[in-house]
């Protein structure tokens, strides 16, 4: 049994721990026990490839620019802005609209036009079906994006988060009565499960890391550390739990023979 391999696992652990909770946009309060070790396991392995952590914000750099891309789950979601609307096409010369195919039955145009601007054409067919529905749905959506936007999510939300509680009353209504809100919530209640973790290792996100060498080579790296950490740490449980278990059985038999007197 080796402590010290004990004691660098709880130190690479505070070391993540505390810069990637200093950055923009973390999920730290969704960071479950066994990513928070795989985080660490993830800080040494830079390390050992000539990361320095004399200025902290190298290593947080890295886990936005280059890690965060391959693993969203790591930083919450913007919201998206509006999506662009479809331009029409416009008759170069005198520069009016061309009219919507679906409304002239112009079949050559809905052919041109499903295959060179597919959005417009969406658009033209949902106007020629129904277009105050579209105008409404188009509206109801701006401003659906309006509201997510002034969302706000952290530590203390998260702790009265009904999605995390579990409190089925208030999420049901959450639900009903602020859609967009239930979504966030919904979303930020998921723990963090690293694809480098141990004992939850995930096919498809270390995958993804092969988009970018560096970081697939020091997650390959953190997951040797992590099984290092883990053993002595098991290793280390097994011989506490045996002396106290030896300790409980010398204060049974002082108690016993104090009772046989």
């Amino acid at each position: 049994m080796n402590k010290q391999i004990i004691d660098d696992k709880a130190h690479w652990e505070e070391v993540a721990s505390r810069i990637y909770r200093e950055l923009p946009r973390n999920r730290f309060y969704a960071l479950s026990d066994g990513a928070k070790t795989a985080l660490g396991a993830f800080a040494q392995a830079w390390r050992e490839v000539g990361g320095s952590f004399a200025e902290k914000e190298r290593f947080g750099d890295f886990l936005t620019n280059e890690v965060g891309p391959l693993v969203p789950q790591l930083f919450q979601q913007q919201p998206s802005g509006p999506t662009p609307l479809p331009k029409p096409w416009i008759d170069p010369v005198t520069g009016a609209q061309l009219p919507n195919p679906w409304l002239t039955n112009d079949n050559r145009a809905k052919v041109l036009l499903e295959k060179r601007d597919p959005t417009l054409a969406k658009h033209f067919q949902a106007m020629a079906k129904s277009p105050y529905e579209h105008v409404a749905q188009m509206q109801d959506a701006e401003a659906a994006g309006a509201r997510r936007k002034l969302i706000k999510y952290d530590e203390a939300t998260h702790q009265t988060n009904p999605f995390v509680v579990g409190n089925l009353t208030e999420t049901g209504r959450v639900t009903v009565t602020d859609p967009e809100r239930a979504e966030v919530y919904k979303r930020e209640a998921q723990p963090i499960h690293l694809p480098w973790e141990s004992g939850n290792r995930n096919l498809t996100g270390m995958g993804r890391l092969a988009k970018n060498p560096q970081v697939r080579a020091i997650a390959s790296r953190a997951e040797e550390i992590q099984m290092l950490w883990l053993t002595e740490q098991l290793s280390y449980t097994k011989s506490e739990l045996e002396q106290k278990a030896t300790e409980a059985q010398r204060l049974e038999a002082a108690l016993n023979g104090r009772a046989r007197r």
